[in-house]
């Protein structure tokens, strides 16, 4: 019988992984402790409080690869929507659920400072708040999967800003892949000259161009004039000023982790130039252009109603080549 049940378990392990014998003690060396799938909530701490976030895992076996998943720009809850949104489109959680399906690998995404469980997480005083502390916040939770000895790995995905937050997170709290969606190239500043170029006057143009070098040199610039006080408000300006120490392309530059660079071609806000600006200071980045794939990460053409509909219409799905070459990706974590 002994003979027979050690030839049982040696048959399991190569079918399933897995050994009812030594799930627990470790015995047989590729055994591992199957999971139902779960969801929890978990918590980080930056400066000021504490950040929440919900963690995922797919029904699996052992330890497996944690995505921890950075939104872009504008404070956003953990389903990837500013608060108070009239047209949620959830990308975040959208986002999660294709990898968890597609991948198998678990997923982590957290409410921004200041929004839902990390509402403590902001200064009274939104002048103190920076750039660094997102920066901050990013590593916070990677030191939290990082610890947990059900993941085998710690991946990031960030989009657009949330991009360059990951990047400089790995500078301090190294992670074991990346993986840019819609991430700028450039400096921010050179991003919103470009972006607003043919919605403003030329005078609109050129003080928002004064207000953005002063920021550029450290400096505030004050108060400025509609519609430029919705898009850098005094109150913002401190952030931007620490938001500008960093140039994504430079910073990916010093990344060591394998990263995939993935942007859309008809993307209207970042460009394929700023993927490929990426790539090029980091020359063994994969980098993948998607086609018909909109800044949401949606399938959507050049046409104003895609556009639109990518933005607003929570039933328009993920651009078809998005999801194959990130789980091609993951596959070797």
């Amino acid at each position: 019988m002994t003979i027979w049940r050690a030839l049982l378990g040696a048959l399991l392990v190569t079918m399933l992984g897995c050994s009812e014998d030594s799930a627990e003690s470790g015995a047989g060396g590729s055994a591992c402790t199957p999971f139902e799938a779960s969801s929890e909530t978990v918590t980080a701490s930056n400066s000021f409080g504490t950040l929440e976030g919900t963690l995922e895992r797919p029904a699996g076996c052992g330890a497996i690869p944690v995505v921890l998943m950075i939104s872009g720009s504008a404070s956003q809850d953990r389903d990837g929507d500013s608060p108070g949104s009239p047209s949620p489109i959830q990308l975040t959680r959208v986002l999660g659920e294709a990898l968890r399906t597609q991948a198998d690998v678990a997923t982590l995404r957290y409410d921004d400072p200041g929004v839902g469980g990390s509402a403590t997480a902001i200064p009274a005083n939104l002048e103190e708040f920076l750039f660094d502390h997102e920066i901050e916040s990013a590593s916070a939770f990677i030191e939290v999967v990082r610890a947990d000895r059900r993941f085998s790995s710690v991946i990031v995905a960030g989009h657009s800003m949330g991009s360059l937050v990951g990047i400089v997170a790995d500078q301090t709290t190294p992670i074991d892949g990346f993986i840019s969606l819609a991430g700028a190239g450039r400096l921010v500043s050179d991003l919103l000259r470009e972006q607003l170029s043919d919605d403003l006057t030329p005078a609109q143009y050129q003080e928002l161009d004064e207000a953005l070098k002063q920021l550029e040199a450290g400096e505030l610039a004050g108060p400025v004039n509609p519609p430029l006080d919705q898009i850098i408000p005094p109150v913002y300006q401190p952030y931007f000023i620490s938001w500008l120490q960093y140039h994504p392309a430079e910073e990916i530059a010093a990344m060591t982790a394998p990263a995939l660079i993935v942007q859309g071609r008809t993307d209207i806000q970042v460009t394929v130039g700023d993927a490929e600006a990426l790539a090029a200071a980091k020359p063994d980045a994969t980098l993948v252009l998607v086609d018909d794939m909109a800044h949401t990460l949606k399938q959507a053409t050049s046409s104003n109603a895609d556009q639109n509909a990518a933005y607003t219409d929570p039933n328009v799905p993920l651009a078809a080549g998005l999801m194959p070459p990130i789980v091609t990706f993951l596959e070797p974590f």
